[in-house]
């Protein structure tokens, strides 16, 4: 997948028959998704390109000067989409000027003039331009000036008694809550996590369990505790255990990730420090807890790396 940056580098893409859609795509949940198998789908039927406009920061850091954790990082979106098939992603800064184009301009210069869409694929709900004055009414008629085939996905309601539309919202609060059955129901795959492996204290190395340390990136992570995770290292998926927490037999300390990769081998994996991690939460295995000396923690962490194996089938 290209990944643009400006709009003045969209003259170096050749973009054929662009099938487009935009939005900050947080978590790239199930309603997400269908409108990117559409655009997909769309463009492989026609030859054409699947593009996807973005943004770089949360339009609320703009508007409300208040920017939500994000499930997914702009690399972690990014990623996700190159798997769902998009060719070329379009991220953009939001800024305060941003903000203040109004709907038909932002349809005129970005979407006709600078990507030439052939066709657009937006969810029944969308709200766009200056203070969200637009809405789908007024992109049916923008289409139809600019003849730009338009398809509209409708909401995906998840599965039970309430029947609230899927979004970013949703997820935040199931995940901040520790219903991560919830979350992976809405996301249609398990809670994930991505980061950067960075050098820690060292002491899961001195306790016998080697831990890789990551660097969210300004991700929402589930509550403290102890969860059975699978880790996709250099193209590989690795059973795992992650904690999230403050370490607290050590200690007070900041909130950490570690994540300990039970069939690492440096040999076919290679070296983790600075390289990306993801990781899937499958399973909560624990609280977080205080023990009385490292090597209660050493009993406990053999435990759970027992514990954990159910859960990798």
């Amino acid at each position: 997948m290209k990944t643009i940056t400006s709009l003045t580098k969209l003259s170096n893409i050749n973009l054929k028959k662009p099938i487009v859609t935009w939005g900050v795509f947080d978590g790239l949940h199930r309603g997400h998704q269908k409108i990117i198998r559409t655009v997909v789908s769309w463009s492989r039927k026609i030859k054409g390109t699947p593009v996807v406009l973005t943004f770089k920061n949360h339009p609320k850091k703009v508007l409300r000067k208040a920017e939500p954790l994000l499930l997914t990082s702009l690399p972690h979106r990014l990623l996700l989409l190159e798997r769902a098939g998009i060719e070329v992603a379009l991220v953009l800064n939001f800024t305060r000027s941003f903000s203040k184009l109004s709907a038909v301009n932002f349809f005129d210069r970005i979407i006709v003039r600078k990507l030439k869409a052939t066709g657009l694929v937006l969810s029944k709900g969308t709200v766009f331009g200056k203070e969200k004055r637009g809405n789908i009414n007024l992109i049916r008629q923008l289409c139809a000036r600019s003849k730009i085939k338009l398809k509209i996905c409708a909401p995906v309601l998840p599965a039970g008694k309430k029947r609230t539309i899927i979004s970013s919202t949703l997820i935040r609060q199931a995940v901040n809550q520790g219903r991560l059955k919830q979350a992976a129901r809405m996301l249609g795959r398990p809670v994930s996590l991505l980061g950067t492996v960075v050098r820690g204290s060292g002491r899961g190395r001195q306790l016998g369990f080697p831990t890789a340390n990551l660097d969210l990136h300004h991700e929402l992570v589930p509550p403290r505790g102890v969860y059975a995770t699978r880790s996709r290292v250099n193209g590989h998926w690795l059973k795992s255990i992650t904690n999230i927490g403050t370490r607290p037999t050590f200690g007070p300390g900041k909130i950490t990730v570690e994540t300990f990769l039970l069939n690492f081998n440096r040999k076919k994996h290679g070296r983790l420090y600075g390289r990306t991690l993801e990781v899937e939460i499958l399973r909560k295995i624990r609280n977080e807890k205080k023990f009385s000396s490292p090597d209660k923690l050493i009993d406990q962490i053999r435990k759970d790396i027992i514990k954990a194996g159910r859960f990798f089938t």
